[in-house]
């Protein structure tokens, strides 16, 4: 029958606060003619504006197995986002499904700082934002992203500092200085002359 088939079974859309982020991930048990999806987003679940694109993973647009499909929101409002999934056919045809919404009103902003910067090799990084006994990581990367140092360590009523001495000399270069808080990276570029 025309008409009588769905360009995709749709069997689950979620989106799950992952630290400072939304992971959104959905599931199609078979896509005709699919193209892609997009993900929208709202803050008053009225007015949507469109923050990614997903191209189908089926082959030519069709597939009769399950397919997963996951992208990540790095700036959810704070407060409640609102997020819908819609698909989009080769005729440029499409569907939109429910929403889901997600409350993200502890969002926190950590603040890293490295000094001096440039640098010979040591250096103190300072953070701010970190809820106290927080389990944190720190660790430096080449710009390959080789872990070249790394301690853990829990974050303190004063101590929001930590000097950083590499066991082996720093060669000259470029170094990415990451700070871990429950599993959200904030990255800082360190120079090393």
């Amino acid at each position: 029958p025309i008409g009588g088939f769905l360009p995709i079974e749709l069997t689950e859309f979620k989106a799950q606060k992952q630290g400072n982020h939304v992971h959104l991930t959905w599931k199609t048990s078979s896509e005709i003619n699919n193209n892609f999806f997009t993900i929208e987003k709202s803050k008053d679940a009225v007015i949507y504006s469109e923050i990614e694109f997903v191209k189908s993973k089926a082959k030519h647009g069709n597939s009769k197995t399950s397919i997963k499909y996951e992208t990540k929101d790095y700036s959810p409002y704070t407060g409640t986002s609102y997020y819908r999934l819609k698909q989009t056919d080769l005729n440029a045809a499409s569907k939109t499904f429910p929403i889901v919404s997600v409350n993200h009103e502890d969002i926190t902003t950590i603040n890293v700082r490295v000094y001096p910067n440039p640098n010979s090799g040591e250096f103190t990084v300072d953070f701010d934002g970190v809820n106290k006994n927080s389990e944190l990581e720190i660790n430096l990367t080449d710009i390959s992203g080789k872990i070249i140092y790394k301690k853990h360590f829990q974050a303190g009523f004063e101590q929001n500092s930590i000097g950083l001495i590499p066991n082996e000399k720093l060669s000259a270069g470029i170094y990415i200085c990451n700070l871990i808080s429950e599993g959200v990276k904030f990255p800082v570029k360190v120079v090393v002359q």
